[in-house]
């Protein structure tokens, strides 16, 4: 995960030069509030990433998310600097409609947004990555039946990948739309979940408005 963020770091390390209105003072829209709808696949995240042979299941995700940017003098904001971006602690609740019945997930985990690209004054973007915990009120369909597959177990709480792209009207960059993809896993193993491939990857997106 930290060499991913070294990586996407130094690939916007042209952030600080390009950064458009919305992030031109410290003190403005450091909250947002995003809501998203999210379709569950049977397949691990590399395919998810690049829609390969995707196997929607009868199971989608409604979430809702509150972030906080940290300013850039912020000790964590410090301590991450190298990696270029945008550092918003973020709390997520979100609903799974299943075929066995409604489940639901909190998430807490920390978002790195690179907000820098040369374009933005034509089409405003940011991409980011979210690392954290999800805790779920049951196993979901998906993992379970991933486990099933695999002989392995899967557990409520586990590690949670969130990954994003934004766009946004220049002159409105405050309203984003973006598509993500909300994964969970077992970090290969950390989580004692019984071994690899019993997570779950969903792809969709939604909207988010920051407030001062």
């Amino acid at each position: 995960m930290l060499g991913s963020l070294v990586i996407l770091g130094s690939a916007c390390s042209f952030a600080s030069d390009f950064q458009y209105s919305m992030y031109g003072s410290e003190t403005e829209y450091k909250w947002a509030l995003a809501a998203s709808f999210n379709q569950v696949y049977m397949n691990d995240l590399g395919q998810t990433m690049t829609l390969q042979d995707l196997q929607a299941l009868n199971s989608t995700q409604t979430s809702i998310a509150l972030s906080y940017r940290l300013d850039s003098d912020n000790e964590l904001s410090k301590i991450f600097a190298f990696t270029g971006a945008k550092l918003e602690p973020t709390i997520m609740g979100t609903y799974w409609s299943q075929g066995t019945g409604p489940a639901y997930e909190g998430s807490v985990y920390l978002n790195f947004r690179w907000i820098g690209f040369p374009w933005n004054d034509f089409l405003a973007t940011t991409m980011s990555v979210g690392e954290g915990i999800s805790y779920m009120s049951s196993v979901p369909d998906v993992e379970n039946l991933k486990a099933n597959y695999g002989s392995n177990n899967t557990r409520q709480l586990l590690n949670l990948l969130v990954l994003e792209v934004t766009v946004a009207n220049p002159q409105t960059p405050y309203i984003q739309y973006f598509v993500d993809i909300h994964h969970r896993s077992g970090a290969y193993g950390t989580y004692n979940n019984g071994g690899y491939g019993t997570g779950s990857n969903a792809l969709g997106g939604g909207v988010r408005y920051y407030f001062e």
